[in-house]
C-alpha cells in the first residue's frame, strides 16, 4: 500500500518537473519492492510447509515412545534390533578381563599365558620390547667429594713425596691472579707455621715464569711440581683455581677450600684444625713459638725448603 502511493506520487510528478526524481527514485523503489515481495514468499511457504513436516514426524516418534526399552526385541521389529546392536567394526569398551582365547586345536588359553606368549614373540633375543623402550635409570651424580688423594707422579712431584704426618697441598696456575695474591699469604703462612706446604701447578700454559712468580713473594712450598697432563684435574674434578687441602701421610683428605684464601680462613679454619691434626706437636715455626710452648719436639724445624 505505501509503496503504491509512493510510486503514484512520483508518477504523476514525472511531467511536473520530476522527471529526474522519478527516474532516480523509481528503479531503486521496484528493487525494494521486489525483495519484500521475496521474503513475504518465503515466510508464508515456512508457515504452510513445516507443519505438514512436523505432522509426519510425529507418528513415527509416538510409535518410538511407546516401544518398550527391552534389549530382547521381537520378530516384527528388525529396525530396533539392529541400532541397538552393536557395530562389529566398532566393539565396546569393556572393564571385565578378556575372556580366555583358543588355540588351533580348541583349547582355551589362559590370558596370563597368552600375554606371555605375545611378549617372547616381540622380544629381542630373549630381551622384552618392554625393557628396551623403558626409559635409563637416572645416573648417580658424581661423588665431589675428595676424601682421599690417589697416588701420582708428575713432573718433579708425586705422592711418595708426602712423607710428613700433617701437610697443605695447594693447587694453582702462575698465570692465576688470585694464585699470585695467595702465594703472599702462603709464605706469611710458612714463616709462622711449621708446616710443610707442596704445590701442584695445574692449567700449564707457555707464558708460565717461575721466577716472575715467585719472584715477589718467594716460593711457599716445600717441593711443588707440574701435572703436565692436568691428570689431577679429572681425579679430584677441579675446575678452577686456586684448590687448597689439608691432608696426612695416607693421603687422606681432611679439609679442602676451592678459592683463594684470606687470612680469616687460614687462621679461623686451617689453623686449628692443623693443631688437631698436629698433637701432640706444636705446628708453630721455632721463631713464632709462643713462650708457654715447650721448645722440643718440634717437626720440620729444620727441613729444607726447596726454592
Amino acid at each position: 500500500m505505501i509503496y503504491s502511493v509512493i510510486w503514484l506520487m512520483l508518477w504523476t510528478q514525472r511531467d511536473k518537473g520530476g522527471n529526474i526524481i522519478a527516474m532516480t527514485f523509481l528503479p531503486l523503489i521496484n528493487r525494494i519492492f521486489s525483495f519484500v515481495i521475496f521474503i513475504l514468499l518465503l515466510s508464508f511457504a515456512g508457515i504452510f510447509l513445516l507443519p505438514v513436516e512436523a505432522e509426519d514426524a510425529r507418528p513415527a516418534m509416538a510409535q518410538g515412545a511407546d516401544a518398550p526399552l527391552d534389549s530382547n526385541h521381537s520378530a516384527d521389529a528388525p529396525s530396533s534390533a539392529a541400532s541397538s546392536a552393536p557395530s562389529p567394526s566398532a566393539p565396546p569398551l569393556q572393564s571385565t578381563p578378556p575372556q580366555a582365547a583358543q588355540g588351533d586345536d580348541g583349547v582355551n588359553i589362559p590370558p596370563a599365558v597368552l600375554k606371555d606368549a605375545i611378549i617372547k614373540s616381540l622380544s629381542i633375543d630373549g630381551i622384552s620390547q618392554s625393557s628396551l623402550y623403558a626409559p635409563p635409570e637416572p645416573k648417580a651424580k658424581p661423588d665431589k667429594t675428595i676424601k682421599k688423594i690417589p697416588a701420582f707422579q708428575f713432573n718433579n712431584i708425586g705422592s711418595h713425596d708426602f712423607v710428613d704426618e700433617v701437610m697443605i697441598l695447594n693447587l694453582f696456575s702462575m698465570w692465576c691472579d688470585k694464585c699470585e695474591r695467595e702465594n703472599a699469604l702462603l709464605n706469611a703462612f710458612k714463616l709462622k707455621y711449621n708446616v710443610p706446604i707442596y704445590g701442584v701447578n695445574l692449567f700449564l700454559k707457555d707464558t708460565d715464569e717461575p721466577l716472575a712468580f715467585f719472584g715477589a713473594h718467594g716460593n711457599p712450598f716445600k717441593k711443588w711440581g707440574k701435572d703436565d697432563f692436568n691428570l689431577m684435574v679429572g681425579a679430584l674434578h677441579i675446575t678452577s683455581v686456586p684448590v687448597t687441602m689439608i691432608i696426612t701421610k695416607d693421603l687422606s683428605v681432611h679439609w679442602l677450600h676451592r678459592g683463594e684464601l684470606t687470612a680469616d680462613i687460614i687462621e679461623g679454619q686451617m689453623v686449628p684444625l692443623l693443631k688437631e691434626l698436629s698433637k701432640p706437636r706444636s705446628i708453630f715455626a721455632l721463631s713464632h713459638l709462643p713462650q708457654s710452648e715447650p721448645q722440643t719436639g718440634l717437626p720440620y724445624s729444620d727441613a729444607p725448603i726447596d726454592d
